[in-house]
Formats: C-alpha cells, structure tokens, sequence
C-alpha cells in the first residue's frame, strides 16, 4: 500500500522503479490529488496497480489525453468540448472496477469540528530593530553602498524568508542571514579584518541578545 500515489509521476521516475521492484501480489495506491499536474501521471498510477487496463502510453494519449485536453482549451469548439465528456465518461467507466472515489464526506462522521484559532503575537524591541536594520543594510533595495555586506538573494522570496526566521526569534537571523553575510563578504585584502559595518552589526547584535535576556 502506497500513499501519494501521484508521486510516481512516470515510469521513468526513480520512485516508480525502486515501487516497481517490490513483488507482492496485490497493490494499493492512495492519492487526494489524483490529477495533480497531468494525465500521465493518472496513467502511471493506474498502469502500477493493473498494467495494461489503459493500453500503451502512446494509445492512452491519442484517445484521451489530447481528446481531453482540447476540449478544457478557452476556444475549444463545440464539438471538441462533447467530445471532451465523451471521452471522460469512458474512461469512468474503464476504471470503474480499478478506482474509487471517495470525497471528504466519508470521514465526516468520524472526525471532530474543525476550529480554527488566529494568535497575532507582538514583536519584541530587539526583533523591531534587527527587522528595520535588516530592510535597511542587507536586502536588495536598501543596501546603498556597494561595499556594504548584502545579502544575496533572488530578491523579494529570500528576503521573506529571512525576515520570517527573525520574526520566529531573533536568534534564528544570526545564524543564518548573518553568517550567509560574513561569509560571502571578504575579509580585508590588507588586514584581514571585518569591515566596520560588519564589526558594529554583530557588537549590536550581541547587546540586544543579552539584554533580551536579561530582560
């Protein structure tokens, strides 16, 4: 018994191979999300647990997957969008025997209320300070020197993430954003010593953490 089935993606796959070489006799396949990405991977997965019952690869694309696909295009034609529902109801039909659908309505009866909580929680005075230093020196549109250590990123998803971790606790910044810095900033060619802005950041740093501490 297998869970995400939809993970198998194609024969291809090194999962599918490694899937392929257990031997047992019967095979489950469990997937909330059965047309994840394609109609390929339906077929994998259903080619895992009865081989065959969908023909070749190639057959299954000509009288399914481009019948199907046509007819959900924004300008499919009439006769390609019956076509489309024609095909749908075969293939339910086909692997009636082989799949079950199910929706969520099955566990209702054995699951409790769902009860959702919102919890904002205020960030302290170190976690402000080290957000708005943070904005200022080390992300793409605040570092205004071109010697000041930055931060490489892909912009805006990196600098998210890092302001996330500071927002988790400040601690988690400074051993990850921090030493990402100092490590790509290079010493100096001539003292072998931290630039200035690196030296003030981490004295600071440190003072804010111990009197977080402290306080």
């Amino acid at each position: 018994m297998a869970d995400e089935g939809q993970l198998l993606q194609n024969e291809d796959s090194a999962i599918y191979k490694a899937m392929d070489q257990i031997c047992t006799r019967r095979r489950i396949m469990l997937s909330g999300t059965p047309l994840q990405n394609n109609l390929i991977e339906y077929l994998t997965m259903v080619d895992f647990i009865n081989p065959g019952q969908l023909g070749t690869k190639t057959l299954f694309i000509r009288n399914f997957v481009n019948v199907l696909e046509k007819g959900q295009m924004v300008d499919a034609t009439e006769l390609e969008v019956r076509a489309m529902k024609r095909r749908s109801v075969i293939l339910h039909k086909i692997l009636e025997s082989t799949v079950q659908r199910f929706d969520s309505s099955v566990l209702a009866p054995f699951l409790p209320d769902k009860h959702e909580y919102m919890v904002c929680v205020k960030l302290s005075q170190l976690q402000i300070k080290l957000y708005r230093h943070f904005l200022e020196k080390y992300t793409k549109g605040g570092a205004t020197q071109p010697t000041e250590c930055k931060v490489e990123s892909a912009g805006l998803l990196s600098d998210y993430r890092e302001l996330s971790r500071m927002c988790n606790h400040p601690k988690a910044l400074s051993s990850t954003a921090l030493k990402r810095c100092n490590a790509k900033k290079r010493p100096d060619s001539k003292t072998g010593e931290k630039s200035k802005s690196e030296e003030d950041y981490d004295i600071n740093l440190k003072k804010e953490q111990a009197g977080a501490r402290l306080g």
